[in-house]
């Protein structure tokens, strides 16, 4: 009896090893091969590109209908290592158009899809369908029940199509949705307040809704980021509407028409806000910021603020950005508190150059924007305060009327990328100054009054330069680019070295040219030329 007793738990014990063993071996080699229900969905996929004639054979090369390929290893499928179930597809741009193009203006690019393809893929977790120019559903009546099916689907990227609001019920059936990205769609009218339990990300800029969405959105408590810019929205902004919004950290009402004073007072529970855009908009009047400290970027651009916003700035202790161009402001900037701002842009306001002194102590700063103020930026070029930003990347100066030769003291900003000094009244030589700043990718001189040589070969190592524009304001400049020998490290996309004085002594192509293969601007013009110009096309 003990004996029998003991080999039946030896038996079981040895059952309970074996089961161990083979979780652990699947854990770490996972299941061989994707499952066949799955595999067939994304061919069937594959099938309905190509019949509406894109070439889905060159996009997805490796979808071939062979039982021994396996869909986790096809470009755009992501599986679980595990259980090797479909866990993300991406499906953008099937349609394989230039996305900067304006082919979402085009009628002639829609074409619709079957919602019932995807209801295999029990598991999928993310799915992008963004870039397709998808006017809707072949199967709209059952396809979205069916796609209710997905319940473990927590992204759905719909960017870029031509859907319209008429899908919005039903993807509330999608109870796991975390994510639902409809940008740049044909959407108006409402939102369903019903569902979207766990919806965290929303994103309907670029679409033609109004003010009547704002008490539907209010519903959406778990909801994040929410991004509204630029639809039709006008008037006065009705805060009490998101006030139940508590998780709240991005808030996004760029380019609509909102109107008047904004009461950010009765947004006062949003106390997670961290990102707030309410630029190019046509508010007006003061604006208190109290209760908002955990601000990290704060973009108020191009409204019609005036100088009392201004005290309130310095108990936004968290900013890393802060953009106030293109309002109504003047005098003085408190920067008490700003030890933590990277990006600073003050343009098209009524600022004095009095105020770079202050900023000097702003040593954080990678982006500094003060361009755009004619009428006040003016007289020499303001050393103090701009030569202690070492770690700037991007500074721009342009519109102003900041006169003089540029300070030597700009070479040490050896971090800079972007430098922008385009239309002052600069004179003097710039090449020892320039020379030094081999981080640079872009360099913009237009439009002043520059003098002196401008030798090339001060660019030799600026191996990251792909853009330099230095149509000059004057017939002072002369630029030379054959002598001394040297040879470019760069390749530019932008030149303009028009009205330069181009190799004067010699009347010479610049030959540096040859070896530019990316250009996509060039003018040369004002210039005169003893020989024919270079073939670039060669």
């Amino acid at each position: 009896m003990g004996a029998s007793h003991f080999q039946m738990e030896l038996a079981n014990l040895a059952k309970c090893l074996l089961l161990g063993f083979m979780i652990l071996w699947i854990q770490i080699h996972g299941c061989k091969g994707c499952f066949e229900a799955e595999r067939s969905a994304l061919l069937d996929f594959k099938k309905l590109v190509v019949s509406d004639g894109a070439d889905a054979d060159h996009l997805l090369s490796y979808w071939v209908d062979d039982s021994m390929s396996d869909c986790c290893k096809w470009e755009r499928v992501t599986c679980n290592s595990t259980t090797s179930h479909v866990i993300e597809l991406f499906l953008n741009n099937t349609r394989q158009h230039d996305i900067d193009s304006k082919l979402f203006d085009d009628y002639e690019n829609i074409w619709f899809i079957k919602l019932s393809l995807f209801q295999q893929l029990k598991e999928l977790r993310n799915l992008n369908l963004s870039y397709n120019a998808i006017g809707g559903f072949i199967d709209y009546d059952e396809g979205f029940e069916r796609l209710s099916e997905l319940k473990k689907l927590e992204t759905l990227d719909l960017r870029h199509n031509y859907f319209n609001d008429s899908i919005l019920s039903s993807l509330g059936a999608l109870t796991s949705l975390k994510s639902l990205i409809l940008k740049s769609n044909s959407m108006e009218g409402s939102f369903p307040s019903k569902g979207f339990q766990k919806l965290e990300e929303l994103d309907i800029s670029y679409n033609w809704f109004n003010n009547s969405i704002l008490s539907s959105l209010g519903a959406l408590t778990s909801l994040k980021s929410l991004i509204l810019r630029r639809n039709i929205m006008e008037g006065s902004f009705p805060s009490k509407e998101l006030n139940n919004l508590k998780n709240l950290e991005t808030l996004d009402l760029r380019l609509n028409y909102f109107n008047g004073s904004l009461s950010l007072e009765e947004l006062n529970s949003l106390k997670n806000l961290k990102i707030l855009d309410i630029s190019d908009n046509r508010f007006n009047g003061s604006l208190s910021l109290e209760g908002f400290e955990r601000l990290e970027d704060l973009d108020i651009s191009y409204n019609w603020f005036n100088n009392s916003i201004l005290s309130s700035l310095g108990t936004l202790t968290s900013l890393r950005t802060l953009k106030i161009g293109g309002n109504s402001m003047e005098g003085c900037l408190p920067i008490q508190g700003f030890e933590k701002l990277e990006e600073l842009d003050i343009s098209w306001n009524g600022f004095n150059s009095s105020i770079l002194s202050s900023l000097g102590t702003l040593t954080s700063l990678k982006t500094l924007i003060l361009s755009g103020m004619l009428d006040t930026m003016a007289g020499s070029f303001p050393i103090q305060g701009l030569c202690k930003f070492k770690s700037l990347v991007e500074l721009s100066l342009r519109g102003n009327r900041f006169s003089g030769p540029l300070p030597e003291c700009i070479g040490n900003l050896t971090n800079l990328q972007f430098l922008d000094l385009s239309f002052n009244q600069l004179s003097g030589n710039f090449q020892s100054v320039v020379s030094k700043l081999t981080s640079l990718k872009y360099l913009l001189l237009s439009g002043n009054e520059f003098e002196g040589l401008f030798s090339f070969s001060a660019l030799a190592n600026h191996s990251k330069l792909e853009g330099f524009l230095l149509y000059s304001g004057s017939r002072r400049l002369e630029l030379e680019t054959e002598n001394p020998t040297w040879f470019p490290t760069f390749q530019l996309k932008y030149i303009d070295l028009s009205n330069c004085n181009l190799n004067v002594r010699t009347r010479a192509i610049p030959s540096f040219l040859l070896y530019q293969y990316d250009i996509r601007f060039i003018d040369l013009s004002h210039n005169v030329w003893d020989v024919p110009l270079l073939d670039l096309t060669k």
